[in-house]
């Protein structure tokens, strides 16, 4: 550009960056509460929202996180002794409140007896935490008694059947436990299970399985477990948390209650809605 006086001056034109709109916390939440959408699908709105030229505040996923334990301080969990009635079953076991190997029918015949127990799913020896002794097999029977301890041997060859063969009967496989905390004990070389059939004396039986039972009446009995209990003491105070959470303050609610049972489990829910969104459209 040329002046009238001096010099030509020259200027640079720079191109305007246009700030990207921004996507706030509030509204991904708001987003989410109202499309009832769950966490997965909240974050993978805002990775589309990201990539389409729109700004998502920082942050996000460490937010929801937080979001998702803000009712953690409203629950309490217990745990409890209960009798439930149930089929007797004498292969499985847990501990008691002693340290005690005990069968699921209360029958205990392992006396004062506290065991180091093999790790879940390892195949090692159950061992008397007092003599040193482990259980094995009496030669010749299926009688669980206690052994002289004896190291294990090493496998010198890879023929499943041979090292079958070389498994000393001193060696058990613990089984995960249910939802009730019993578990199942495996003797290794001859896959059968601890029983406590007959009172006083253990053995190791096969597996029992419904169709053992099937066509016959099988008389249920009343069985020790621990059950765990997750509640919420104040209610009221839940719900109006959930209320101002969800911009509901100063809106009639309807709240529903619903029961889902299943694996060992029986859920309560909870639903806390507006009034008006619960009303049918007179338009329709």
């Amino acid at each position: 550009m040329k002046n009238i006086h001096g010099k030509p001056s020259t200027f640079s034109l720079k191109p305007t960056k246009i700030a990207k709109p921004l996507m706030e916390h509030k509204t991904l939440f708001h987003i989410k509460t109202r499309t009832n959408g769950s966490g997965n699908e909240i974050l993978e709105i805002a990775k589309i929202l990201n990539k389409s030229g729109m700004k998502v505040e920082t942050g996000f996923q460490n937010a929801l996180f937080e979001k998702n334990h803000a009712l953690e301080d409203f629950f309490e969990i217990e745990t409890v002794d209960m009798e439930i009635y149930g089929k007797p079953d004498f292969q499985l076991w847990q501990f008691n409140a002693e340290g005690n190997l005990v069968d699921k029918m209360g029958n205990l015949p392992f006396k004062n007896v506290v065991f180091n127990l093999p790790k879940v799913g390892e195949a090692c020896q159950i061992e008397n935490a007092s003599s040193g002794q482990v259980l094995g097999i009496k030669n010749g029977t299926y009688q669980v008694v206690f052994k002289k301890k004896i190291p294990k041997k090493k496998f010198k060859t890879r023929s499943a059947k041979l090292k079958k063969q070389q498994i000393s009967d001193d060696v058990w496989i613990l089984y995960p436990a249910d939802s009730s905390g019993f578990f199942r004990i495996k003797h290794a070389k001859s896959g059968k299970f601890l029983s406590s059939f007959v009172p006083g004396k253990v053995t190791v039986e096969h597996q029992m399985k419904a169709s053992d039972t099937k066509g016959k009446k099988v008389k249920k009995v009343l069985v020790k477990v621990k059950k765990t209990f997750v509640s919420v003491p104040d209610i009221e105070a839940f719900i109006s948390f959930i209320a101002k959470e969800r911009e509901y303050e100063d809106e009639e609610l309807q709240t529903e209650l619903g029961i889902d049972g299943g694996q060992g489990f029986l859920k309560i829910m909870l639903s806390v809605q507006r009034l008006k969104d619960c009303q049918p459209d007179p338009s329709v």
